[in-house]
Order: C-alpha cells, then sequence, then structure tokens
C-alpha cells in the first residue's frame, strides 16, 4: 500500500469520527435525523448479509434465498427502528432525558429481533431435521 492511500485513508477515518462526533451532537440537541449516522455501522450487517445471499443464488439457492430474505428483514427491521428512535428524539422536551424516549422503541426493537432469532432458529433446525432424514439413506 502506497503512502497517498494511507493518507487518504486516515483522512477519511478522521473525518467519519469528526461527522459523528458532531452528529452527537446534534442529536444531544433535539435533532433527531442525526441518529443516521449512527445507524450506518449498524446497517452494514444486513447488506452483508443481503449482498452474500445475492452471491450465493446461483451455487446454492435455497441457502442463498434464505440469507437474502434474512438480510432484508433484519435490514427492515433496523431500519423501521432508527426512523422510531429519530421521532423519539425529535419528540423529547428539553428537560426529559433522552435515554428515556429511547427506552420503548428500543425494547420494543430488541423484542422484535429476540422473539424473530427464536423463529428462525427453530424453523431452520426443523429444516436441517427433515433434510437430514430425507438424506439418510443415501
Amino acid at each position: 500500500m502506497a503512502v497517498p492511500e494511507i493518507i487518504a485513508i486516515a483522512i477519511a477515518v478522521a473525518a467519519l469520527i469528526a461527522f459523528r462526533h458532531y452528529a452527537a451532537r446534534q442529536v444531544v440537541a433535539r435533532r433527531g435525523n442525526f441518529i443516521w449516522a449512527f445507524a450506518f455501522p449498524m446497517v452494514l450487517g444486513p447488506a452483508v448479509i443481503v449482498w452474500a445471499g445475492l452471491s450465493l443464488l446461483s451455487d446454492a439457492q435455497a441457502f442463498g434465498g434464505v440469507m437474502l430474505i434474512a438480510g432484508l428483514a433484519i435490514g427492515t427491521a433496523e431500519l423501521m427502528f432508527f426512523r422510531r428512535i429519530s421521532r423519539a428524539i425529535s419528540a423529547a422536551p428539553d428537560g426529559q432525558d433522552l435515554g428515556e424516549a429511547l427506552v420503548k422503541p428500543t425494547a420494543d426493537f430488541m423484542l422484535l429481533m429476540t422473539g424473530a432469532g427464536l423463529i428462525f432458529a427453530i424453523v431452520c433446525c426443523g429444516a436441517l431435521v427433515v433434510w437430514a432424514i430425507l438424506n439418510q439413506g443415501k
């Protein structure tokens, strides 16, 4: 890696840190739209899952399809969560602690992700048992 590339990466990282610091100050000032600055790293996970699912569709259609659907579901849930968080921050009165405004949307999101994760795990385990039984004689 050449020195200009390293300098460019260092500048990009510094700019991201500075922007996130600015966004944190805006969130404290009750401007909920800036919560999206914190959404970027969290949204990368579902994006990678969708990308991997799309790339697997040609070789392993079932697994790629499951990954694609799961990534889209997680991404949709996260986008809805950030939208609710943004509205809660913007609607919080000046005297209220921001933590109080974030409790309900965060609890709802965690309940959704826990329930969906458990249901997904149970369905996948059942599918693996059925697959093992069908392929037992082969």
